[in-house]
């Protein structure tokens, strides 16, 4: 038998869950760095996502050449960190002409 305090405890939950707009890791594709890093940032604050751990999530959310240039940085980097990792996106994609010339090179075989 459900109490009456239980069933109004779990409604209440429901609205609360229902309510909260549902929050994903943007995808990054190369333009505004600083605006991913922004909602990158929020999602893990919200998700208590650890420092480890960004890394790796951060990988997933990468498309196109982004992925390559990502690839490449973290095999590049002998110890890498989400700041250090930051750090080198801006620098990389603040810039379109200096994106366009990565992308070329990287389709060389």
């Amino acid at each position: 038998m459900i109490r009456k305090e239980d069933s109004g405890s779990d409604n209440e939950e429901k609205v609360q869950k229902h309510l909260m707009k549902r929050v994903e890791l943007p995808t990054f594709e190369g333009s505004d760095p600083m605006g991913w890093i922004a909602r990158a940032k929020k999602f893990f604050a919200i998700q208590s996502i650890s420092s480890k751990e960004k890394l790796r999530l951060t990988f997933i959310s990468m498309e196109g050449s982004t992925s390559h240039w990502f690839s490449f940085c973290k095999k590049k980097t002998k110890n890498p960190s989400w700041e250090g990792f930051t750090e080198a996106l801006n620098k990389r994609f603040r810039c379109k002409e200096r994106s366009i010339v990565f992308e070329k090179l990287t389709t060389l075989t």
